[in-house]
């Protein structure tokens, strides 16, 4: 071997010598545990086992705001990383001293709190770029890609190569294809000439480009000088700053890249450097194979090598060196890449299962609701099996502001069934503007459950510390099929056909749908790419056997190539007798060989010859049922089945089975668990109690009796160094149900509601000083008023049914569209608009039949003097029809329509020269949509034509002559244009320009045609299609910004009137507005809180007897209730049962009772969307309306003992039998149990 290339060898596998040493611990490691010491720690774990929460800093830093949300979070048992510099903080402020005070900040009010946090080495995404400062100082290592030109040259002649990195020919077979025992490199760099063979054949020429990655990353992860400057520049800084609290309070580090080796053919000198030395070949010779076929078949391996090659560099000069940086500290890393399909891994990742081990905390990212689905789960699930470290997953990203507690349960539910144990929610901002937030939501104090988010953070800590110790116990292996898409990635990524795309969707469908069928069939199974099928060996009782785990079963999805010594071992175990389950395809070639390998058919031919390999191309459904399966699962419904999450790890010798009810409804059952022994105890996640549970040891297992509540989920633990568990009779009670059925009353606290600005509040909680006025059939209505002096605040609150639009001074200040609206007031600032001296307060009320308008609130004056601004006495009104002119003028257009046209329409008009303008307001609609010019300048356009858009144009107006332009477009059917130009002046007078015949129109565009010096008098009349309000159009709620005349002129004669005032609003409104209180329970909705998020109290009374044990149950409740009891607090729940004990509060005789409900973000997000500023919902639609309601809706009952009846207790037997051991139940002899209590 040539000193050039040893050296290469040995410099390319250095690191995998270096990595053989042994890490510092750090968190992201299991370590084993003893049963005693597990249990001792259970009821309340180390917060290195709490949620942390995905952190992100997208304002400028500021350590005081840092170190108060780090604190905050602490407070909730959320920990406070991974802290994620993003687009909101200046790029130029990440890594500065400002960053690292902020970041000193938050660690050090965690460690005032004895817990721990994170960073997050990127600002934005994805790592590795160092916000464009790796480039900066290394230009050299950008990504490169390759691209190719072919060239096809004829018998003996010459072909002209263009300038190339390099250029590499093979002979051609009469089919068409490559013969790749023909492939020679034949130059490359300046262009040069290449006379061929005899024979046809083609010339490939290769050449370099920049390109990113899929995820848009523009560094060459194939090069590790990338992550030698990247560490130097995003990591180092920590160390120099932090020193040895690295490792400790400071975790661990979060690597967000998604997957982006390169693009398509990535390309690096490492790469060529590192294959020379791995495979013995220039990589240049087999290049062509990875874009075309040979007729040897060849192209198969040398596609495997090439992707086997940069997945080794990618995981091992990347991930594997930030790692290993982390590790000599003793922090952990974890990171997530594309999970979602196998495309997506072989397009962008390569092999995910050597990323996934170069981490010490593998990690998956699961957004909006996928956490409830298993398949993105079970390959990091895997890794972390089999290589003893723990299993962190990004949660809940982008499920929106609607998202409920509820779904927060069963997210740790389902996560900890896919053995999920280092939970990320995401996320937590640091900007207070919430609507920029771009994927909510933010779990932070905007949401009212915030406060009680620790009933949530202490179950998840529970239920990941158990899930971070022992070992899965699986008995079915399935085997990952990524070698097949390697060997048909060349024309799936470079020149797919659809033959190729729709065999790779097929293997990629396939193995996701088995991994959906074995999770739903509660079968224990891990996955195996080849490196971990080698490890394996073939055990005297005919499974495969690696560390702790032990398979009876192989499923095997559709593959077209696997490595040889795998198939050998395959094969080896069906004549072991175990059984393989096959989904699809046989193997016809090898990893080792390429297509139509000799070898690999005579083992195909072999494993086909053994009795226990099952044909399953139909699915794995209907294998499940068929007797004598090794499909099982080790737990077997007796009674009671529902779809129930299943888990089984073992640790120190225990069995501990995750069981979860993912329903809003109550489950008993009874199960037989397969093998198992010994007693039974329920080790509860919410409470940290262990509490023993009535079993019995049969002959084909343990058999429990279980009753699961809404969303419940526990790890039933089985001892088998203890004896089954049996019931016998122990005291109970009896309950007698007191219903609690008011009346209520209703009240919000402005000081306890969520640190979030609203300006709506239920109008019930506006004070009853202001009067309404009468609306019946609409009504525009006038107040002026004087200021002695320019205004220090002025605030209102308004409503009106069904809806209001409100002017001050002429301008428009808000506008609540005609839907429930009406049912909540909005506070209103007018300060900046009013001014010292006389002001207008104008507003309108859509027609209806029956109707009010409200406005209360006050000027503070500069000069200390208040002014009230109440409805009531002193306001005028008119009708719709008399007291405001239209906004627009009659519908016009060409005098022909047809589909896709378009008109062009001018309209010129004289302004007096003598008189300032003070107000100018252009409104306008067009069917289907318009851009409006005035003067020549472009003011805007609007689509679609349902509602009047409108625009200032004071600036664009002159004394003189004016022209409007207009260019509208009609898609199909009938056609027209609307438009109205209001102006007023200084001096009271006002001026009005409406569509009508006086417009000039056209259908062929000309140059400069909105400018006020075009001659349009070769245009055509406009013809008039129909009068505003009329035809297909109505009439139009106009849009913010019009501010109609009558708004700022004199208002007076016949037209109009004195408003009447009512005392009474109408029948329809909920008197819980009025007076707080109401006899039925009912949703917030229906008392105008569609746009409030916060909590309204509850107030009633109950009797109770005599003292004993009383819960209160509340019944339905959406989203979150808190107990208080006679001035005390009891507790509060995020997800129902809403079942308390109230015992040591109640009191013989008269109680008082509190109840404070929460809703969600949602509804004050919606304030924001009613404004248009509203960043977005999420990555789906608008939230249902039904997600906007909440409430307490009961029934509302207590619940009291009358003393005990009996007896019944759990005793132990060593001859437990199955009839003693569920003979009596706790239900069945009538005992109610408290919250979090189990009935076995």
């Amino acid at each position: 071997m040539r000193l050039g290339a040893w050296l290469c060898m040995v410099w390319a596998l250095w690191p995998l010598a270096s990595s053989a040493r042994a890490p510092k611990p750090n968190v992201g490691l299991r370590r084993t545990v003893s049963y005693a010491e597990l249990r001792r720690g259970f009821s309340q774990p180390s917060l290195i086992y709490a949620p942390y929460a995905f952190w992100f800093w997208d304002a400028p830093p500021d350590p005081k705001r840092a170190a108060d949300v780090a604190a905050e979070m602490c407070r909730q048992g959320f920990m406070p990383g991974y802290a994620h510099p993003r687009s909101g903080m200046p790029r130029n402020q990440w890594l500065t001293t400002e960053w690292f005070d902020a970041v000193d900040a938050a660690l050090r009010a965690v460690e005032r709190a004895g817990g721990f946090m994170g960073y997050t080495d990127e600002y934005d995404w994805p790592s590795g770029q160092a916000a464009g400062r790796v480039l900066a100082q290394r230009p050299e290592l950008r990504a490169q890609s390759l691209n190719w030109q072919t060239f096809d040259a004829a018998d003996g002649g010459a072909v002209s190569v263009p300038a190339c990195l390099f250029a590499t020919a093979a002979a051609l077979d009469p089919s068409g294809l490559i013969r790749s025992s023909t492939l020679r490199v034949i130059g490359g760099g300046q262009a040069f000439s290449w006379t061929a063979p005899p024979g046809p054949w083609r010339v490939f020429a290769f050449s370099t480009y920049h390109h990113p990655g899929l995820d848009g990353s523009p560094v060459n992860y194939l090069d590790p000088r990338v992550t030698e400057t990247f560490i130097r520049i995003a990591h180092e800084p920590y160390a120099r700053r932090f020193g040895d609290r690295l490792g400790k309070a400071m975790s661990g580090v979060f690597i967000d890249n998604e997957g982006d080796y390169g693009w398509k053919l990535a390309w690096s000198d490492h790469l060529d450097r590192t294959y020379r030395a791995t495979r013995g070949r220039d990589i240049r010779l087999w290049m062509p194979l990875l874009v075309a076929r040979d007729v040897e078949g060849v192209y198969a391996r040398a596609r495997w090598e090439c992707l086997d090659t940069v997945s080794d560099i990618y995981s091992r000069e990347f991930f594997g060196r930030i790692n290993r940086w982390c590790a000599d500290l003793g922090m952990s890393c974890t990171m997530h890449v594309w999970e979602e399909s196998l495309q997506l891994q072989a397009e962008a990742v390569g092999d995910y299962f050597k990323v996934m081990r170069a981490m010490s905390m593998p990690g998956t990212d699961s957004l909006i609701r996928k956490p409830l689905e298993c398949w993105e789960f079970k390959e990091t699930q895997s890794v972390s099996e089999f290589e003893g470290r723990r299993f962190c997953s990004e949660v809940l990203g982008v499920v929106g502001w609607d998202m409920p507690p509820a779904l927060l349960k069963q997210t740790t539910n389902a996560v900890t069934a896919w053995g999920v144990s280092h939970v990320m929610p995401h996320g937590v901002y640091m900007r207070p503007d919430l609507n920029t937030i771009p994927y909510p939501p933010d779990f932070f104090r905007v949401n009212p459950y915030w406060p009680y988010l620790q009933q949530w953070t202490d179950f998840t800590r529970r239920a990941s510390y158990v899930t971070s110790h022992g070992h899965t116990v699986p008995d079915v292996l399935l085997l990952n099929p990524m070698d097949s898409l390697w060997a048909t990635v060349g024309e799936w990524l470079f020149a797919p056909t659809a033959e190729e795309a729709a065999r790779i969707a097929h293997i990629n469908d396939t193995y996701m749908g088995a991994i959906r069928t074995l999770t739903e069939a509660r079968i224990e199974f891990l996955i195996a790419d080849r490196f971990y099928v080698r490890k394996m060996t073939l055990g005297r009782d005919g499974r495969l056997t690696v560390g702790p785990f032990s398979f009876r079963a192989v499923v095997v999805p559709p593959v077209s190539v696997l490595p040889l010594d795998v198939m050998r071992k395959l094969v080896a175990f069906a004549r072991a007798g175990g059984r393989i389950y096959v989904l699809g395809t046989l193997p016809d070639g090898s990893t080792d060989r390429g297509m139509g390998d000799p070898e690999m058919a005579r083992l195909v031919g072999e494993l086909r010859s053994q009795g226990t390999l099952v044909d399953c191309r139909a699915g794995l459904s209907s294998e499940l049922a068929r007797p004598g399966t090794a499909l099982v699962s080790r737990i077997r419904f007796e009674s009671g089945a529902f779809p129930m999450l299943q888990s089984h790890r073992r640790i120190d010798g225990r069995d501990f089975f995750w069981l979860a009810n993912q329903s809003d409804t109550e489950r008993e059952c009874v199960l037989l668990i397969r093998g198992a022994r010994g007693a039974a105890s329920i080790w509860d996640c919410e409470t940290g109690s262990i509490r023993p549970v009535a079993s019995a040891d049969t002959p084909g297992g343990v058999r429990v009796r279980l009753r699961f509540r809404p969303l419940e989920a526990f790890f039933l633990t089985l001892d088998p160094k203890s004896p089954a568990q049996t019931a016998h009779v122990r005291p109970v009670e009896r309950w007698s149900t007191i219903p609690v059925r008011g009346p209520w009353r209703i009240g919000i606290d402005p000081a306890r509601q969520p640190s979030v600005a609203t300006d709506v509040r239920p109008l019930f909680m506006v004070p009853k000083r202001a009067r309404a006025l009468e609306a019946s059939g609409g009504g525009r209505y006038v107040h002026d008023f004087t200021l002695t002096s320019k205004p220090r605040a002025a605030a209102v609150w308004v409503t009106a049914d069904p809806g209001f639009r409100l002017y001050v001074n002429g301008k428009t200040v808000a506008r609540r569209a005609a839907d429930d609206v009406w049912r909540q007031a909005r506070r209103i600032d007018l300060a900046p608009l009013l001014r010292g001296g006389a002001n207008r307060i104008a507003a309108s009320v859509p027609t209806t039949n029956a109707g009010w308008f409200l406005l209360q609130g006050e000027v503070q004056c500069a000069d200390g003097k208040t002014v009230r601004l109440d409805t009531g006495d002193g306001w005028g009104r008119s009708t719709p029809e008399s007291g405001e002119l239209e906004p627009v003028g009659s519908w016009i257009w060409s005098a022909a329509t047809r589909p896709n046209q378009t008109v062009w329409a001018r309209r010129a008009f004289d302004l007096p020269t003598d008189a300032a303008i003070r107000t100018a307001v252009a409104s306008l609609s067009a069917d289907n949509r318009f851009t409006l010019w005035i003067n020549g300048k472009r003011i805007g356009s609007h689509e679609p034509w349902m509602e009047l858009a409108s625009f200032d144009i004071r600036g664009a107006l002159r004394p003189g002559h004016n022209t409007a332009a207009v260019e509208a477009s009609n898609d199909d059917g009938l056609a027209g244009l609307a438009a109205g130009i209001h102006i007023g002046f200084e001096n009271g007078r006002t001026a009005r320009i409406l569509s009508d015949t006086s417009w000039r129109v056209t259908d062929q565009p000309e140059p400069a045609w909105m400018e006020p010096a075009f001659d349009d008098r070769h245009w055509h009349p406009a013809t008039r299609v129909a009068a505003y309000g009329a035809g297909p159009w109505g009439r139009f709620e106009t849009a913010t910004g019009i501010a109609p005349e009558w708004t700022w002129t004199a208002v007076s004669g016949p037209a109009w009137t004195r408003a009447t005032a009512v005392d009474r609003l109408p029948d329809d409104v909920p008197s819980a507005m009025l007076r707080a209180q109401v006899r039925s329970l009912d949703g917030w909705l229906r008392w105008g809180l569609d746009r409030f998020t916060g909590y309204v109290d509850y107030r009633t009374t109950f009797h109770a007897p005599s003292r004993g044990r009383a819960i209160l149950d509340l019944g339905s409740v959406k989203y979150t209730a808190e107990v208080f009891v006679n001035g005390k607090r009891v507790g509060a729940r995020l997800w129902g049962p809403f079942e308390f004990d109230v015992s040591p509060y109640v009191r013989p005789g008269r109680n008082e009772l509190r109840v404070r409900v929460g809703n969600l973000a949602v509804n004050v997000m919606a304030q924001f969307a009613d404004r248009g500023i509203l960043g977005t919902w999420g990555w789906g639609p608008p939230p249902a309306r039904e997600s906007y309601d909440a409430g307490l809706f009961g029934p509302v009952a207590i619940k009291v003992s009358s003393g005990a009846q009996g007896q019944a207790a759990v005793s132990r037997g060593r001859r437990a039998r199955y009839a003693s051991g569920i003979r009596v139940s706790a239900r069945e002899a009538g005992e109610r149990p408290a919250r979090g209590e189990m009935i076995e």
